[in-house]
């Protein structure tokens, strides 16, 4: 549901920031998801961390489409976009086979941790590189 929202509003923050910017806020906005999850294992604190996964998936889809759709030359967008969503796919099949074994050594808490601090990683790597390219359009 969330997903949706912030997709639907995903021109309002292109109207606003930088491709890069939105993939800062979005992996900042799952981090924060994953963090109030691990802090607080509740059905509360999961539907909190959902609605804030949601809203930044919401703008990372869209972002990394329509990204996409401006880098690629016209003939072969279609291609590219149906690569991209294969990619997503496969991330969704995938995360789970991957994340899995990880849990018999660590609680469920501590990876939700992991995975924010990859995620606030991502986050501040998208803002630091999307800065120096403002800086280097300038």
């Amino acid at each position: 549901l969330f997903s949706a929202v912030s997709a639907f509003n995903y021109s309002r923050f292109k109207y606003k920031f930088s491709f890069y910017q939105i993939l800062a806020l979005g992996y900042f906005l799952m981090a924060c998801a994953y963090v109030v999850m691990a802090l607080i294992p509740s059905y509360t604190a999961v539907m909190i961390g959902m609605l804030l996964a949601g809203l930044g998936m919401g703008l990372l889809i869209p972002n990394a489409n329509v990204w996409i759709m401006q880098l690629a030359p016209a003939e072969i967008r279609g291609r590219e976009i149906g690569k991209l969503t294969t990619f997503w796919f496969m991330g969704q099949f995938l995360a789970p086979i991957i994340i899995l074994p990880f849990l018999n050594f660590m609680t469920q808490s501590h990876l939700f941790y992991v995975v924010a601090a990859i995620l606030v990683v991502f986050s501040i790597t998208s803002y630091i590189i999307g800065l120096k390219t403002l800086k280097g359009s300038l």
